[in-house]
């Protein structure tokens, strides 16, 4: 009997076309709104609907999705780990709400 060595946990990053991730989250109302996370109602929602980690992630996704509005456009291939699709679909509806 073999033993077999465990491996790491694995995070697993397909790699998205320009056009599939920008269907699958719009992160221009992500930039175009993130100032209002920072003022009233809208911070007091930003801290409820989001956990700190979540908070991070997309605060982590914010960078890349600003200067791709911004300056550099969405690059041909993007690669984004599939649990952060959702996570960032929500921060989309969230933005667009407040």
């Amino acid at each position: 009997m073999t033993r077999t060595k465990e491996l790491p946990d694995l995070t697993l990053k397909p790699v998205f076309s320009r056009e599939k991730f920008q269907e699958l989250v719009q992160h221009q109302v992500i930039v175009e709104a993130w100032s209002k996370k920072n003022f009233g109602r809208g911070k007091r929602a930003w801290k409820t609907t989001f956990t700190e980690q979540e908070r991070q992630v997309i605060a982590e996704w914010h960078g890349y999705f600003r200067r791709w509005h911004l300056n550099t456009g969405i690059p041909s291939q993007v690669q984004c780990p599939l649990k952060v699709i959702p996570l960032l679909q929500r921060a989309c509806q969230f933005f667009a709400e407040v």
